[in-house]
């Protein structure tokens, strides 16, 4: 009976552990060996994966404002640009007619000068032989020099006021152009700037023709009071021309010297031809510069400024043409979108 109850008990507990073995063997072995490690992994790429997603969300919602921003903002500024370019090529071709006009005024200023020196040159040649023509001839020669002066440096500050003037015009047409690309174009991509080059040019130059001016006006007060004296004192007269032949005594040219200081009386010989050789190279550089003028003239005297105010347009032209390209075809895209 003893024997029969542990036979009994034995089996049961063999079958508890063949039941445990067959529980521990049946589990999952992936199930088994899955770490708490992986589980942290795959649930971080999903959070990065879903933050991702909305950065591309934001990005396309970002997209589409600017597309939106542009659509609106492009015609009034396309307008305002297109003023802009209008306006700075009827300005450029208003610069070129007033600088044609100025290079014909300053030819004739260019003539007058050259010419002053021939009459100044031959003053003193004629001084021996004709006192009264010889000071009629360095009056004539001094007032052409002081209306060729006064004429080339009154031509050079008016055409720099005009110019200026048009300037600071140009460069707030650009200003308003530049505004309305800002609005189209990022600031790194607008490879445009509303400033110009300042014009200097002959600032240098009426220095000079200032200091010729100031000589002339002197020259021509000296000559035109020598002329009366002699007209008055034939005596000087005679004196003035025996001097200017060499034949003077030293009374007579001490006497004429010092009332004729100044004048073509008082110039020695060798004094008179190296004055010569000066006058014919100022002459020969006068036609050069007149040569120049007139092929200037001939070219059609277009003027610097002008040329970089045309450019300027040019290159807002060809950012608008690129621009309306965008535009049309944004547009076309809008459109597509709409329908579907």
């Amino acid at each position: 009976m003893e024997s029969s109850w542990l036979l009994i008990l034995i089996s049961l507990l063999l079958c508890i552990v063949f039941a445990l073995i067959y529980l521990h063997l049946s589990r999952s072995p992936q199930r088994a060996m899955e770490p708490s490690a992986g589980r942290e992994l795959v649930a971080t790429m999903e959070k990065t994966a879903e933050l991702e997603s909305g950065q591309d969300t934001l990005k396309e919602k970002a997209v589409r404002l600017r597309f939106a921003q542009f659509l609106e903002a492009f015609p009034a500024q396309r307008q305002k640009m297109e003023r802009s370019i209008k306006y700075l090529h009827e300005m450029a071709d208003q610069i070129d007619k007033k600088h044609h006009d100025y290079a014909i005024t300053g030819i004739f200023a260019k003539v007058s000068t050259a010419l002053s020196e021939g009459f100044k040159t031959g003053s003193q040649f004629l001084a021996s032989s004709s006192a009264t023509t010889s000071l009629g001839v360095a009056i004539a020669g001094s007032v052409l020099e002081l209306v060729g002066t006064v004429t080339e440096v009154g031509t050079n500050v008016f055409e720099r006021q005009y110019k200026s003037e048009k300037k600071k015009k140009a460069e707030d047409l650009m200003k308003e152009a530049e505004a309305a690309l800002r609005m189209l174009m990022e600031a790194d991509k607008k490879d445009f700037t509303s400033e110009l080059p300042s014009d200097t040019t002959g600032v240098i130059n009426d220095d000079f023709q200032v200091f010729k001016m100031e000589r002339s006006g002197k020259d021509l007060y000296t000559n035109t009071k020598a002329w009366k004296r002699l007209k008055a004192n034939p005596k000087l007269n005679y004196l003035a021309m025996k001097v200017a032949a060499g034949q003077g005594e030293m009374d007579e040219v001490k006497e004429v010297w010092k009332t004729l200081d100044g004048t073509p009386f008082t110039v020695t010989e060798q004094e008179r031809w190296q004055n010569a050789v000066t006058s014919v190279r100022i002459l020969l550089k006068g036609i050069c510069d007149i040569d120049q003028a007139l092929i200037h003239l001939k070219d059609g005297a277009k003027d610097e400024m002008a040329a970089n105010i045309r450019g300027k347009a040019k290159q807002l032209a060809k950012l608008l043409w690129g621009l309306s390209k965008i535009y049309k075809e944004m547009e076309k895209e809008d459109i597509t979108e709409e329908e579907s």
